[in-house]
């Protein structure tokens, strides 16, 4: 358990690599050929291969390799103006995940559904827009939005890692940090991967507590 102490999908990054493997080409013709870290391996996903920058691959890797560990995390997701703060539970277990946000659960696995907990109604496929009004959230705001934003950022500037102990009092957290005008963007993760805080300028995701078991009657349809 963890206690707190105080308080992008894949073709999102192919305009970046293609500016990248531009680069490469028009470097080749004057004789310079700048390292742009290590080459990309066809084996692999894009999400699952090192960026070649320490700072970042620290946070990246682990966090997206939580996609086969079994938990049950449970999350605070504060938007910085306009809404109070919400309550995101995480589970998975199994090639099956749940997220539930709000009045609001995501199921993927078995199939892909968007229910609504209140009007017990579930529809087919995933409806991030069921949540759309509210900052930070959404069905992946725990692992995928986040490495999609340190992927791109990592791509575009230099970062900076540092250890920290300061949200948690029992598990330390290892976050990367990007400078963004007069503040920064703030990642960090606890060390089996999950996120453990995540600071931007439109919202804050704060990790409240984190099991090694996943809850079954999170995976629960309110229409079955």
């Amino acid at each position: 358990m963890v206690s707190p102490h105080k308080s992008r999908p894949r073709s999102r990054l192919l305009p970046v690599l293609f500016g990248l493997t531009m680069l490469a080409t028009a470097a080749s013709c004057t004789g310079q050929r700048p390292t742009l870290g290590p080459a990309i391996d066809a084996s692999k996903p894009i999400s699952r291969q090192a960026t070649g920058v320490p700072a970042v691959d620290a946070v990246l890797l682990p966090l997206e390799a939580t996609v086969t560990k079994t938990y049950t995390a449970r999350y605070q997701i504060t938007p910085t103006s306009g809404r109070r703060a919400v309550e995101a539970i995480v589970a998975q277990q199994g090639g099956q995940r749940s997220v539930t946000i709000g009045d609001i659960r995501f199921l993927t696995g078995a199939g892909d559904v968007t229910c609504n907990l209140t009007t017990k109604a579930c529809d087919q496929g995933i409806l991030d827009q069921r949540v759309s009004n509210i900052a930070g959230a959404s069905s992946t705001f725990d692992r995928t939005a986040p490495a999609t934003r340190i992927r791109l950022a990592a791509a575009a500037q230099k970062s900076t890692l540092y250890p920290s102990t300061e949200a948690f009092e029992l598990l330390g957290t290892v976050c990367v940090n990007f400078p963004n005008g007069k503040a920064a963007d703030s990642y960090c993760i606890v060390p089996t991967g999950q996120l453990a805080r995540l600071e931007r300028a439109d919202a804050s995701v704060t990790l409240q507590s984190l099991v090694d078991s996943a809850d079954p009657s999170l995976f629960a349809r309110p229409d079955k």
